[in-house]
């Protein structure tokens, strides 16, 4: 068949133009999109760590071991996955996503002691950027030098990786993949971006360098406690060096630990250096001698231990041994603080042994967080102020049988100048005296102003001979206890001004002792009395009223706005006698 000349023409261009199209295809590949593979970190330890990804289906990820900051070797290593329908891994801790799903990828030790639960989500969509964190923040360079950002995208499995670079002022310093090149003296932002999140760099370019030539710190040694901090300062000089920066060092960390900033931080017992050296490559350094105490000692003859308790940096102070502990003469020539004395802050708990036989004058005073208390058997004193304003004590206060006195605001809440202090950080609800107490005198003040105590009973102890002025005053609405008991043996004697002033609750008391020889004043706030059992006549009532200066038996007697007097007759004290 004979074509005509013309369609013989368009016949030939159009297998021309396929033949095109067959070589390109050939030559040249078609666009596609290859999947990502993402180096996750993972540590193992005794304790299980665990750690949680997320990462869109088709990518992968390389799974970067470490034991104690240590990489681990991936041939020591065993790998396994709960659900290999999500996702697989490989003996060389590869991890090939499958479908959209949760897996729990295990990293062990070959040994079996170390473990690590990585858990794999896999999702359909993009995983997006939730920060990016540049290795500095400020940089000083010398014009035509250069410095290399690194940069860490959060999470490692983000789906956008590529990081876009740009300057704040390409003419002073400008910007390639995160290499920074310094062009002339100014100061210029570098700035990072990934799928919206960005984070900046701020660059000072000078002409020349200024070297360091000295460094000097605010100490250059220091004593701690465990768990104390101290905040180092450097001065570098001179003061226009090119680059001021420094990093900090300790030569042994399980002694102190040191933080970017030079806050130095007491890990446990013995000596340490901290080194502050100059990043400008002079060489130039400075040392501090840090000397972590013990957290035991000897004191007046007996020992003392602080253990760190599991609320740290908070601690128990215990004090065993035979013998007294000596008065707290804080500006006496020859006085030496005790030890314990650097953690007063920090002390929760002190237990006095049953060896210690006294707590010396102001001993424990303003200790504010110490909550618990407890007083052992062979304790017999408890000195003036020994616990004067620890406003922290919680609970139930127990007194030895062995304490035969209690000293002059030993337990009070007011400072010097008799000032009273927040009371309502107390917390201390009732005080218990142990049976068969030897406890013959409770001093002035010695539990002045504690309202917590307020709506509680007290039993007194049948050995007590004297409780002293204000030994029990509150100020405040609604205080007081309500209930005081006395034993029908007591051998009370004194009970002194003030004594209970301020016991607005008060009821009634049980059974006042006939061996009282002073009565107090200062019983017109309890005005809830209503009921008083006297161990005696109504003769020797009369008499320990006018004894105690009240007046004669014909007087008005006034406790609280009750009364008893010879012609209206008795309306609340029963008289046993």
């Amino acid at each position: 068949m004979r074509f005509h000349e013309g369609k013989l023409k368009h016949l030939t261009r159009f297998l021309v133009l396929i033949l095109g199209i067959m070589i390109v295809m050939k030559f040249v590949p078609m666009r596609t999109y290859a999947a990502s593979k993402f180096d996750v970190a993972v540590k193992i330890a005794s304790k299980t760590q665990t750690k949680t990804v997320s990462v869109t289906k088709g990518n992968s990820i390389q799974i970067v071991t470490t034991d104690a900051g240590k990489t681990v070797a991936k041939k020591n290593l065993k790998y396994s996955s709960d659900n290999k329908a999500v996702a697989t891994v490989s003996n060389k801790g590869v991890i090939t996503t499958k479908k959209v799903g949760k897996a729990k990828i295990t990293v062990t030790s070959k040994n079996g002691k170390k473990k690590a639960v990585l858990t794999v989500k896999v999702v359909g969509s993009k995983v997006a950027v939730k920060s990016i964190k540049l290795s500095s923040k400020k940089l000083t360079l010398t014009k035509g030098k250069s410095a290399k950002l690194k940069w860490t995208i959060a999470p490692e499995t983000a789906s956008k990786q590529n990081v876009t670079w740009s300057s704040s002022n390409s003419k002073i310093a400008k910007v390639s993949k995160g290499k920074i090149t310094a062009v002339k003296a100014g100061t210029a932002t570098i700035t990072a971006k990934v799928d919206g999140k960005k984070a900046t760099c701020k660059v000072t370019v000078t002409e020349t360098v200024i070297a360091v030539t000295g460094i000097t710190l605010d100490k250059t040694s220091a004593t701690l406690g465990k768990g104390d901090t101290l905040q180092l300062t450097e001065t570098v000089t001179p003061a226009k060096a090119t680059d001021k920066s420094v990093t900090w060092k300790s030569s042994n960390e399980s002694v102190v630990t040191v933080s970017e900033s030079g806050l130095v931080t007491a890990a446990g017992e013995g000596t340490a250096t901290v080194t502050c050296t100059a990043k400008d490559g002079s060489g130039k350094s400075v040392t501090c001698s840090i000397t972590v105490e013990t957290a035991t000692g000897q004191y007046g003859g007996v020992t003392w231990k602080l253990t760190q308790l599991s609320s740290a940096p908070t601690y128990s102070l215990e004090i065993t041994g035979n013998g007294a502990l000596p008065d707290r003469m804080i500006g006496v020539e020859g006085y030496v603080t005790p030890g314990w004395e650097r953690y007063k802050s920090k002390i929760v708990k002190i237990v006095i042994g049953s060896g210690v036989t006294k707590i010396g004058y102001q001993l424990f005073s303003d200790y504010p967080n110490v909550k618990t208390l407890v007083l052992n058997e062979g304790l017999e004193e408890i000195g003036d102020e020994a616990f004067w304003g620890a406003l922290g004590l919680e609970g139930e206060l127990v007194i030895p049988a062995s304490v035969t006195s209690i000293g002059k605001r030993a337990f009070a809440s007011c400072n010097d100048n008799g000032n009273v202090r927040d009371t309502t950080k107390y917390n201390m609800t009732s005080i218990v005296f142990k049976p068969n107490s030897s406890l013959k005198k409770i001093g002035q003040e010695a539990f002045y102003d504690i309202l917590s105590l307020s709506g509680s009973e007290i039993s007194f102890p049948d050995s007590l001979e004297e409780i002293g002025q204000s030994a029990f005053t509150m100020y405040g609405d609604n205080s007081g206890f309500t209930k005081i008991h006395f034993g029908s043996n007591s051998r009370l004697k004194i009970i002194g001004d003030s004594a209970f002033y301020g016991h607005e609750l008060l009821t009634s008391i049980s059974t006042l002792p006939g061996t009282l020889e002073y009565l107090g004043s200062g019983w017109r706030e309890s005005v809830n009395l209503n009921y008083i059992a006297y161990n005696g006549s109504h003769t020797k009532w009369s008499n320990l009223l006018t004894d105690s200066g009240c007046g004669t038996y014909a007087y008005t007697f006034y406790w609280g706005h009750l009364y008893y007097d010879e012609t209206e007759g008795n309306t609340f004290v029963t008289f046993l006698e």
